[in-house]
């Protein structure tokens, strides 16, 4: 009986499977922030992030810690920008500099269907810096496996470990709280 039990247990807990949030709506984004999604993030979030006031004089940058700093190893992660003057937050897109140098700057994303999705990794604008975030966001989302090209053409996988993804998404979920998206 005991394992009977114990079993029924073990089938529920199966078809729980991973907690899933509703995809965003990127397009509403207008990098705005409230005063009360603003206080929260400095309040409550910003203990789990690294503080950079020195990169831009008025914005403070915040990245997840703790932060790799190797520039022979391949990473790429989003940095949430605040810019408090003028009541603004946006995602930037910080790359290593082996990625900078060594690789193409185009992002492949192949998805369970054997899909593949790219978007290139060369941001002009605070549009396109959401645009990447939001492509990586939802690749994430989806379970795909990034990865890039060398330029002789070997390709490298890109964002495989588990914790690394996770923690995308939560800057990613912390941005859009801040900007009243969630």
């Amino acid at each position: 009986m005991h394992m009977y039990r114990w079993l029924l247990c073990c089938v529920i807990l199966a078809a729980c499977g991973p907690r899933k949030f509703p995809k965003p709506d990127f397009s509403a984004v207008t990098f705005a922030m409230t005063s009360q999604d603003q206080l929260f993030f400095k309040n409550v979030r910003s203990y789990y992030y690294q503080q950079d006031l020195d990169a831009f004089p008025g914005v403070e940058l915040y990245r997840w810690k703790p932060v790799e700093q190797d520039s022979t190893q391949l990473w790429l992660r989003p940095i949430i920008a605040m810019a408090y003057q003028q009541g603004q937050c946006f995602l930037l897109t910080e790359t290593s500099a082996y990625l900078r140098d060594s690789m193409q700057h185009v992002l492949y994303a192949q998805f369970l269907s054997n899909r593949v999705d790219s978007i290139r990794l060369e941001p002009q604008s605070m549009e396109d810096h959401l645009r990447i975030n939001a492509f990586v966001y939802n690749a994430i989302d989806d379970s795909a496996r990034f990865y890039l090209y060398h330029h002789n053409g070997n390709r490298q996988e890109l964002l495989h470990n588990e914790t690394e993804r996770n923690n995308i998404r939560k800057m990613i979920r912390d941005y859009l709280r801040i900007t009243a998206v969630l």
